[in-house]
């Protein structure tokens, strides 16, 4: 998969449409991003004049651990060599 860094706008008949449609188009699942609707869309009157819906899928940033700290070890005498 590539990696993705922006956000992306979709539309779509309806709110799920364009969603569907964004994460079609990143080819992720719906909780690899936030969904920020911008515009839940109308019908208009008898369906003339209607918008379609559009909503931003913004990929949610991978996080990766932060390695624990190193302890540091107490030091080990070396060996006495015997005479």
């Amino acid at each position: 998969m590539a990696e993705m860094e922006r956000a992306i706008e979709a539309t779509g008949a309806d709110v799920e449409a364009a969603v569907a449609s964004g994460l079609a188009r990143l080819g992720v699942d719906r909780d690899a991003v936030e969904i920020e609707v911008l515009d839940e869309g109308s019908r208009g009157v008898f369906g003339l004049g209607g918008r379609a819906a559009r909503v931003r899928l913004i990929p949610k940033l991978k996080t990766v651990p932060r390695p624990a700290p190193a302890v540091p070890s107490e030091p080990v005498a070396a060996p006495a060599a015997e005479p």
